[in-house]
């Protein structure tokens, strides 16, 4: 069972003014834990006007089990193309603050996560400042000035400033792991064979110092964690960031439905499977594309010592893509066009696969150059690419180590994240939670049984297996989709049913693991609270498939009923009983659970069990 909400009993004006259902909020304090990436951590946002975004959306919630409490609809209606960075901060970026403010998420999330169906560049002209609109000591980072979508995003604590050259600087991101200390705090890169940090401002090279590749760390993310210029974990002052990814892009040379369904549902089974495939790095020496290859190569040697020393085979090839390898497990490549389905080759799941080139990421037939969205046909969890030109600057494209951080467990968001210092030009695609090298813990609860009827306060005592070894602790507590409490290993989780109506409730536990990862892993417990002795009946059906689904709800005494949909009412029915009629195209194809309740004199009472459909319309 999912749900959008909490409901607490307690008395809410909002149904007097007649509003939506989700403004119920959560009763009592809402524990903070600091932790890595999982499910609860995301928020979902999908264009309400596009029913691709919305089936994408079904069957990337059905895949991950994300609660509905998670999840925004925006009425959008700029496009899927490009926007300016003013759009974006009223746009999107305003609603998406709002949002978690009004679901008590603000703590809780540390991803947002794009549908498809919206913008993938961002003109950012209007924050430069005109006096180095044509400096040539910036050229680099203002000539073409477009970022991408998840780029922004990310770096949303600096887009808020208005000014381009805090959030298009050479060394924006902190999360990225890969620094060394020096006294002007200037942004350093990744080491060269003989240990030799380089940094790559257009062709130019410099030198500066040293670096031990085993000391390079690998860190879970909290957007509440600040991380310093050397990518030290500070407390108090320091950089904050707001992980980002799209599931998809579809217009242009993007990728169809089927396509993106099928990445995302071959994809998320693989975490925590310790896959046993290989990780290429190519050489080009082409005239045309040498210099796409040389810009990183640096790293490599780095790389592919790090994950030899995991168990993990890594390999350099002197050609653009891999020929006839059944085995590729990861992919790092620098190569303007190429032609996957001839290569031979098979992307095995959970793979990330990048090239440095100018266009990946400008799905706009006719640029010569083949998108990153090629990579996700065949079968990759993550990709990424620029949306303009980007010059060769090793800084604005992931170096090595991304494979790295994803082979130590991290998420591939996380990874994508701890290895680009510029992310502002970068779009990243594919499925942000999964990890196929994690140590998910295995968590088992006490004190609740899926299924159970439960009355006061009911105490929960969690506990978890590593696959890997290792311990967990703590543990988190989700009342349907949020946080109410925290325990260490050995405690117990405690949670009031009187607060809440009677009815179906989702409860959610979370262990994470100890360490710099600190993977996460849960169970999922349905269950039934009965503190004062109400019921509700709910059923929803279609008649004929594609028609209109017919809903019927009835609570004795209750004053009003809603069905909703990922924290959206599709429907309203006034009085104890009644019917209702719900338009397909509300809810998307795909996946589709459908929940009710009902409320009295402005209080939630009851809660029915939820229906799954599954959606197909006769578009």
């Amino acid at each position: 069972m999912i749900f959008p909400i909490s409901f607490p009993r307690r008395r809410t004006s909002w149904l007097v003014a007649g509003c939506l259902a989700t403004s119920f909020v959560t009763l009592g304090i809402c524990a903070t834990s600091l932790a890595g990436l999982g499910p609860t951590n995301l928020l979902l946002v999908v264009n309400a006007n596009d029913p691709t975004s919305k089936a994408i959306a079904n069957e990337y919630i059905a895949l991950r089990r994300l609660s509905p409490n998670n999840v925004l609809y925006l009425d959008w209606k700029f496009g899927d193309r490009q926007i300016n960075i003013d759009q974006f901060r009223h746009e999107l970026l305003s609603p998406i603050r709002k949002f978690l403010a009004r679901r008590k998420l603000t703590d809780q999330i540390d991803c947002i996560v794009y549908s498809s169906g919206f913008p993938w560049g961002i003109d950012f002209s209007a924050d430069v400042p005109p006096i180095l609109r044509k400096a040539r000591e910036f050229e680099y980072q203002f000539k073409f000035p477009t970022a991408s979508l998840t780029g922004a995003t990310f770096l949303h604590e600096q887009v808020v400033t208005k000014d381009a050259t805090k959030y298009a600087a050479y060394n924006a991101n902190r999360y990225m792991r890969l620094r060394e200390s020096t006294a002007d705090g200037d942004f350093q890169l990744p080491a060269d064979r003989k240990g030799q940090l380089i940094q790559t401002v257009g062709h130019q090279r410099f030198t500066a110092g040293r670096i031990d590749p085993s000391s390079i760390g690998s860190h879970g993310f909290h957007h509440q964690y600040r991380w310093g210029i050397n990518g030290e974990l500070l407390r108090g002052a320091g950089s904050q960031y707001l992980l980002s990814i799209m599931l998809g892009v579809t217009n242009g040379t993007g990728n169809n439905l089927r396509e993106i369904l099928g990445y995302l549902r071959a994809n998320a089974p693989a975490d925590g499977t310790f896959p046993t495939g290989t990780i290429y790095f190519m050489k080009e020496r082409s005239k045309d594309n040498g210099i796409r290859s040389i810009v990183r190569e640096p790293g490599y040697a780095m790389a592919i010592q790090q994950l030899q020393s995991l168990g993990i085979a890594a390999r350099i090839l002197d050609r653009g893509i891999p020929n006839r390898r059944r085995d590729v497990q990861g992919l790092l490549t620098g190569i303007d066009q190429f032609d996957w389905r001839r290569s031979g080759s098979t992307i095995l799941p959970g793979a990330i696969c990048e090239n440095l080139t100018s266009y990946s990421a400008i799905f706009d037939p006719g640029t010569g150059q083949t998108p990153c969205s090629e990579f996700l046909r065949y079968g990759a969890a993550g990709t990424a690419g620029t949306v303009n030109e980007p010059y060769s600057i090793q800084n604005k494209f992931p170096h090595a180590m991304i494979q790295v951080h994803y082979a130590r467990g991290c998420s591939l968001a996380e990874a994508f994240y701890q290895s680009i210092y510029m992310p502002y030009q970068t779009l990243i695609l594919g499925d942000p939670l999964c990890r196929p090298w994690a140590n998910v813990p295995q968590v088992k609860v006490e004190g609740v049984a899926d299924g159970a009827t439960l009355k006061g306060t009911v105490a929960i005592q969690p506990s978890a297996q590593l696959p890997r070894g290792g311990q967990c602790s703590p543990f988190e507590l989700y009342a349907d989709g949020q946080r109410l409490t925290v325990c260490p290993a050995g405690g117990q989780l405690e949670i009031d049913t009187a607060k809440y109506a009677d009815g179906a409730h989702e409860l959610r536990i979370v262990g994470i693991e100890q360490g710099p990862i600190e993977t996460q892993g849960e169970t999922i417990v349905d269950v039934r609270f009965d503190n004062f002795g109400r019921t509700m009946e709910f059923t929803a059906d279609s008649p004929i498939a594609g028609a209109p689904i017919k809903g019927a709800a009835k609570c004795v005494g209750a004053d009003g009923l809603a069905i909703y949909h990922n924290g959206q009412t599709v429907a309203k029915i006034t009085g104890e009983s009644g019917e209702a009629t719900i338009d397909l195209q509300r809810l998307g194809d795909g996946p589709v659970t459908l929940a009710a309740f009902a409320w009295h004199h402005g209080e939630a009472i009851c809660i029915a069990t939820p229906i799954k459909l599954q959606i197909r319309s006769a578009r």
